[in-house]
Protein backbone atom coordinates (compact mmCIF):
# COMPACT_ATOMS: atom_id res chain seq x y z
CA UNK A 1 0.00 0.00 0.00
CA UNK A 2 1.96 2.96 -1.26
CA UNK A 3 1.54 6.38 0.28
CA UNK A 4 1.61 7.89 -3.19
CA UNK A 5 -1.52 5.96 -4.16
CA UNK A 6 -3.15 6.11 -0.70
CA UNK A 7 -1.87 9.18 1.17
CA UNK A 8 -3.07 9.71 4.71
CA UNK A 9 -6.42 11.47 5.06
CA UNK A 10 -6.01 14.04 7.83
CA UNK A 11 -9.49 15.51 7.63
CA UNK A 12 -13.04 14.68 8.57
CA UNK A 13 -16.29 15.54 6.84
CA UNK A 14 -19.26 16.54 8.95
CA UNK A 15 -17.33 16.86 12.24
CA UNK A 16 -14.56 19.10 13.46
CA UNK A 17 -11.30 17.77 14.92
CA UNK A 18 -12.90 17.37 18.35
CA UNK A 19 -15.72 15.26 16.90
CA UNK A 20 -18.39 17.97 17.12
CA UNK A 21 -20.94 17.81 14.34
CA UNK A 22 -21.00 20.62 11.81
CA UNK A 23 -24.71 20.80 10.86
CA UNK A 24 -24.23 22.97 7.77
CA UNK A 25 -21.72 20.51 6.31
CA UNK A 26 -24.11 17.59 6.88
CA UNK A 27 -27.03 19.53 5.36
CA UNK A 28 -24.94 20.40 2.30
CA UNK A 29 -24.02 16.75 1.79
CA UNK A 30 -27.63 15.63 2.15
CA UNK A 31 -28.69 18.27 -0.37
CA UNK A 32 -26.25 17.08 -3.03
CA UNK A 33 -27.22 13.42 -2.58
CA UNK A 34 -30.41 13.84 -4.54
CA UNK A 35 -31.66 11.13 -6.87
CA UNK A 36 -29.43 11.88 -9.86
CA UNK A 37 -26.81 14.12 -8.23
CA UNK A 38 -28.30 17.08 -10.06
CA UNK A 39 -27.56 19.40 -7.12
CA UNK A 40 -23.94 18.26 -7.03
CA UNK A 41 -23.57 18.72 -10.78
CA UNK A 42 -25.05 22.22 -10.57
CA UNK A 43 -22.80 23.05 -7.60
CA UNK A 44 -19.70 21.93 -9.53
CA UNK A 45 -20.75 23.74 -12.70
CA UNK A 46 -21.24 27.01 -10.76
CA UNK A 47 -18.01 26.66 -8.81
CA UNK A 48 -14.75 28.41 -9.61
CA UNK A 49 -12.81 25.68 -7.82
CA UNK A 50 -10.66 23.87 -10.41
CA UNK A 51 -9.83 21.09 -7.91
CA UNK A 52 -13.51 20.37 -7.31
CA UNK A 53 -14.15 20.23 -11.06
CA UNK A 54 -11.14 17.98 -11.61
CA UNK A 55 -12.21 15.52 -8.91
CA UNK A 56 -15.83 15.56 -10.08
CA UNK A 57 -14.62 14.86 -13.63
CA UNK A 58 -12.61 11.88 -12.43
CA UNK A 59 -15.55 10.42 -10.51
CA UNK A 60 -17.83 11.04 -13.50
CA UNK A 61 -15.38 9.47 -15.99
CA UNK A 62 -15.02 6.36 -13.82
CA UNK A 63 -18.82 6.08 -13.67
CA UNK A 64 -18.65 6.34 -9.89
CA UNK A 65 -21.14 9.11 -9.09
CA UNK A 66 -23.49 6.58 -7.47
CA UNK A 67 -20.67 5.49 -5.15
CA UNK A 68 -20.81 8.96 -3.63
CA UNK A 69 -24.26 8.00 -2.33
CA UNK A 70 -22.81 5.33 -0.05
CA UNK A 71 -20.06 7.61 1.20
CA UNK A 72 -22.58 10.36 1.95
CA UNK A 73 -24.87 7.89 3.74
CA UNK A 74 -21.91 6.87 5.90
CA UNK A 75 -20.98 10.47 6.71
CA UNK A 76 -24.56 11.51 7.49
CA UNK A 77 -25.39 8.29 9.38
CA UNK A 78 -28.36 7.53 7.16
CA UNK A 79 -29.75 3.98 7.41
CA UNK A 80 -27.74 1.53 5.33
CA UNK A 81 -30.71 0.20 3.37
CA UNK A 82 -31.27 3.57 1.68
CA UNK A 83 -27.98 3.61 -0.19
CA UNK A 84 -27.44 2.52 -3.77
CA UNK A 85 -23.95 1.20 -3.01
CA UNK A 86 -22.55 -1.39 -0.67
CA UNK A 87 -20.97 -1.64 2.73
CA UNK A 88 -17.46 -0.63 1.63
CA UNK A 89 -18.43 2.90 0.63
CA UNK A 90 -20.71 3.42 3.64
CA UNK A 91 -17.89 2.33 5.94
CA UNK A 92 -15.53 4.73 4.15
CA UNK A 93 -18.05 7.54 4.68
CA UNK A 94 -18.17 6.72 8.40
CA UNK A 95 -14.36 6.83 8.44
CA UNK A 96 -14.41 10.26 6.77
CA UNK A 97 -16.74 11.49 9.52
CA UNK A 98 -14.73 9.93 12.35
CA UNK A 99 -11.30 8.43 11.71
CA UNK A 100 -11.76 5.91 14.53
CA UNK A 101 -14.29 4.12 12.28
CA UNK A 102 -12.24 1.55 10.37
CA UNK A 103 -12.11 1.40 6.59
CA UNK A 104 -13.67 -1.90 5.55
CA UNK A 105 -12.99 -3.61 2.25
CA UNK A 106 -12.39 -7.11 0.91
CA UNK A 107 -8.64 -6.97 1.60
CA UNK A 108 -8.97 -5.89 5.23
CA UNK A 109 -11.65 -8.50 5.88
CA UNK A 110 -9.60 -11.21 4.17
CA UNK A 111 -6.61 -10.37 6.39
CA UNK A 112 -8.75 -10.24 9.54
CA UNK A 113 -10.30 -13.64 8.83
CA UNK A 114 -6.92 -15.14 7.96
CA UNK A 115 -5.57 -13.96 11.32
CA UNK A 116 -8.53 -14.88 13.51
CA UNK A 117 -10.52 -17.63 11.82
CA UNK A 118 -8.05 -20.10 10.37
CA UNK A 119 -9.12 -22.76 12.88
CA UNK A 120 -12.75 -22.50 11.74
CA UNK A 121 -12.32 -21.80 8.04
CA UNK A 122 -10.22 -23.13 5.25
CA UNK A 123 -7.48 -20.58 4.49
CA UNK A 124 -7.95 -21.29 0.79
CA UNK A 125 -11.59 -20.12 1.03
CA UNK A 126 -10.56 -16.99 2.92
CA UNK A 127 -8.00 -16.20 0.22
CA UNK A 128 -10.76 -16.35 -2.43
CA UNK A 129 -13.04 -13.76 -0.79
CA UNK A 130 -14.37 -11.11 -3.16
CA UNK A 131 -15.81 -7.66 -2.50
CA UNK A 132 -19.42 -8.91 -2.55
CA UNK A 133 -18.59 -10.98 0.56
CA UNK A 134 -18.68 -7.78 2.59
CA UNK A 135 -22.32 -7.02 1.81
CA UNK A 136 -23.38 -10.46 3.05
CA UNK A 137 -21.33 -10.79 6.25
CA UNK A 138 -22.40 -8.09 8.69
CA UNK A 139 -21.62 -10.32 11.69
CA UNK A 140 -17.99 -10.72 10.59
CA UNK A 141 -17.73 -6.97 10.03
CA UNK A 142 -19.03 -6.25 13.53
CA UNK A 143 -16.60 -8.83 14.95
CA UNK A 144 -13.78 -7.11 13.04
CA UNK A 145 -14.70 -3.72 14.52
CA UNK A 146 -14.74 -5.21 18.03
CA UNK A 147 -11.40 -6.98 17.45
CA UNK A 148 -9.75 -3.82 16.10
CA UNK A 149 -11.11 -1.62 18.90
CA UNK A 150 -9.94 -4.15 21.50
CA UNK A 151 -6.44 -3.93 20.02
CA UNK A 152 -6.67 -0.15 20.08
CA UNK A 153 -7.95 0.09 23.66
CA UNK A 154 -6.11 -2.71 25.39
CA UNK A 155 -2.84 -3.49 23.75
CA UNK A 156 -1.26 -1.16 21.27
CA UNK A 157 -2.55 2.34 20.80
CA UNK A 158 -0.87 4.50 23.45
CA UNK A 159 -3.59 7.09 22.78
CA UNK A 160 -2.69 7.58 19.13
CA UNK A 161 -5.53 7.76 16.60
CA UNK A 162 -2.93 6.94 13.90
CA UNK A 163 -3.33 3.35 15.09
CA UNK A 164 -6.32 2.99 12.74
CA UNK A 165 -4.31 4.37 9.80
CA UNK A 166 -1.44 1.94 10.33
CA UNK A 167 -3.73 -1.00 11.10
CA UNK A 168 -5.58 -0.36 7.83
CA UNK A 169 -2.30 -0.17 5.89
CA UNK A 170 -1.06 -3.45 7.35
CA UNK A 171 -4.33 -5.35 6.98
CA UNK A 172 -4.99 -3.99 3.47
CA UNK A 173 -1.52 -5.04 2.34
CA UNK A 174 -1.77 -8.47 3.96
CA UNK A 175 -5.24 -9.10 2.54
CA UNK A 176 -4.25 -8.02 -0.95
CA UNK A 177 -1.10 -10.13 -0.79
CA UNK A 178 -2.83 -13.34 0.25
CA UNK A 179 -5.70 -12.95 -2.24
CA UNK A 180 -5.70 -15.82 -4.71
CA UNK A 181 -4.88 -14.55 -8.17
CA UNK A 182 -6.70 -15.73 -11.28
Amino acid sequence: MTRCKYPRLNFTIGCDKEGNEIPSEIENLEAIADKNFENLTTHVENSNDAYLKLLYSLVWKQGDLTKLDGIIKGITNKPDNESKTGTTFKAFGKHLRDRSNPIIDQHVMRAYLAITETKNHNLSLIRQLKDNFIDKKQKEIENYKIWLNNLYQNKIHKGNIDFFYYADQILFTLGKTIKLKK
